[in-house]
């Protein structure tokens, strides 16, 4: 088993694939990967099941889907974490063993705006509140998160490990890697809307 990265710097030397998760999309492999996605209102959840090796994470923007947006499952909380899932079952995966982050959430709206009308137009609180809701319900257990907040954040998620490092937009709290990033991630290979299983192995 090759040696797991402890860095951010190490996970981008290594020679790993390297994957966008654009808006909308969720994957789960059971391969070792970077996956890199840039959050704002929108949350990412991460899962990793150490025993096996499997892993998922999802960018959803909106916290539940209605019946005219049938078929876009990863766009949206509630229907992304039934997409992965039905993942970890056909795996065979008990939910309790499975290492579950969140992540995102932010509320970019001023300060100045008045609260009633800031609470209607916060879509990053409706996303965590989902996201936290849905995942209690399927009876996972959220080990770690970092949301809400006014600034945007930039994710990378080691697949092999579960590492997750964060960026956060202006006020970072990860100093920048010493890779050049630009060319190092593509696209992954999915149809959006659809939890696909990416096997490299």
């Amino acid at each position: 088993m090759p040696d797991l990265p402890n860095s951010l710097d190490d996970a981008m030397r290594s020679p790993v694939e390297k994957f966008e998760l654009g808006l909308g999309e969720c994957v789960f492999t059971n391969a070792p990967m970077l996956v890199r996605t840039v959050l704002g209102s929108c949350v990412c959840v991460t899962f990793h099941h150490p025993r096996t090796g499997c892993a998922s994470a999802f960018h959803a923007v909106m916290p539940e889907a209605d019946l005219k947006n049938a078929g876009k499952f990863c766009k949206f909380v509630d229907t992304a974490i039934s997409s992965v899932v039905f993942r970890f079952v056909t795996q065979d995966i008990p939910f309790d063993e499975v290492v579950v982050k969140l992540f995102g959430g932010s509320n970019k709206f001023s300060a100045s705006q008045p609260t009633k009308a800031k609470k209607i137009l916060d879509v990053g609180m409706k996303n965590v509140a989902a996201a936290k809701a849905h995942l209690r319900n399927y009876g996972f257990r959220l080990r770690i998160q970092d949301v809400r907040g006014d600034v945007g954040r930039t994710l990378y998620f080691h697949t092999g490990s579960g590492n997750v490092w964060i960026k956060k937009h202006m006020a970072s709290s990860l100093r920048q890697t010493s890779i050049p990033e630009e060319n190092v991630f593509h696209a992954l290979p999915l149809k959006k809307g659809e939890c696909r299983y990416v096997e490299l192995r």
